[in-house]
Parts: structure tokens; sequence; C-alpha cells
């Protein structure tokens, strides 16, 4: 299916209320609505959303730091409501953040629960690679994290 049946922009304030049904619905590591708020104004975020019919229905949180070689980014959170899983949204999502890398090299970061196997294939699906574990890292519940690379 094509991807053109959605929109995918930046992530901004009013995006914010369905984000926090996304997390719940894919039990994503909490944030605050105020964390999300503040992450729809800071200037080193690559925040992205997608939208279907005025409904946010994916996002993407991630952060950059950028070096004189290279860039190094980190997601933080990322989800798509369940009835939009499989249709391309949380692809174009990732893609989008690809896109807006730049073209210096970089190292994108992230964490994924140890038992979320449908999340650890998509991202090896993308080049992100398992380098190492943190114990402990997930609560609610605890679980530990498989920490993943991926260098473009």
């Amino acid at each position: 299916m094509s991807s053109e049946w959605f929109e995918v922009r930046k992530l901004s304030t009013q995006d914010v209320s369905q984000i926090l049904l996304i997390q719940a619905e894919s039990n994503l590591s909490y944030w605050s609505e105020d964390s999300y708020n503040e992450e729809a104004i800071r200037s080193d975020t690559l925040s992205f959303v997608a939208i279907i019919e005025n409904e946010t229905v994916g996002f993407i949180v991630a952060r950059i730091l950028q070096s004189e070689s290279h860039n190094e980014v980190e997601i933080y959170n990322f989800g798509v409501l369940k009835n939009y899983q499989k249709l391309g949204v949380g692809s174009k999502l990732l893609q989008n953040l690809f896109n807006n890398l730049g073209e210096k090299k970089s190292i994108i970061w992230l964490e994924v629960r140890k038992s979320n196997i449908k999340a650890l294939n998509f991202y090896e699906k993308y080049n992100f690679k398992k380098i190492g574990n943190r114990k402990n890292f997930f609560s609610n519940p605890t679980e530990d994290a498989i920490l993943m690379k991926c260098e473009i």
C-alpha cells in the first residue's frame, strides 16, 4: 500500500493529546504531556507525527546532537495506533527521520524491550544492530532493554 494516503509532519503541541493515547495503547515508556510539549518546541528535536484525516495515528520522538564529524541521534519514543500498524506508517516515520539527518554521517541509538520481538524485527529491517543489553531498563513491568544502533 502506498504511504501517500497519510501526511508526515513535524510534531506540534496540538498533537500531544493524541500522542498520549497512542503511548497508552502501545504500552510505550511513559512520557508526560509536559515532556511531549517540550519536545515539540525544542530546536534539536527530530520528532514527527503521521496524520490521517486530522487524526494523529503515529509518532516518533528523537533528538539530535551534532558534532563536526557526525550526528548522534537517540530515538526516545515511537508508536503507531494498532489499527494502522503494518500499513507503512512506522516505516514512513522512520524514513522521514533518516531524511532529515542531513549529509553528515549519523549514528542512531534506541532501546527496545527484550520481549518486543515485533519492534526488534522492524528495526533490524532498517539496519539497526543489537549491540548490548541494559539490565532492568524498563519499568511497568521491569524488563531488560536491547540497545540498538544504526549508522547512516
